[in-house]
């Protein structure tokens, strides 16, 4: 579920990235600014290239942890398929 989560989070914040981008890339910002002598590229960029690196590393980390648990859901079946059964008594709970 973890993964699932931080995969859906990553791609939800790259998309924003790109919203961003193309937004202020668009507006009329940058000309109004260029009119004053102000050059806004990497003011306006810089948002877009964060939500680009932080939604990516959100995704790459939901990916691993999707490849893991999909790793660990079949070693658990395996186990539950050909291990043995005992019988067990629970002294001490913490």
């Amino acid at each position: 579920m973890k993964a699932i989560i931080l995969l859906i989070t990553g791609i939800s914040i790259i998309v924003v990235g790109f919203i961003v981008y193309f937004s202020t890339s668009n507006s009329g910002a940058q000309g109004a600014a260029a009119s004053v002598g102000v050059n806004l590229g990497l003011t306006l960029l810089l948002p877009s290239i964060i939500c680009w690196a932080v939604g990516g590393l959100l995704t790459i980390g939901g990916i691993i942890n999707l490849i893991g648990g999909v790793a660990r859901h079949g070693e658990l079946k395996e186990i539950a398929a050909s291990g043995l059964q005992t019988g067990a008594r629970i002294t001490f709970l913490d």
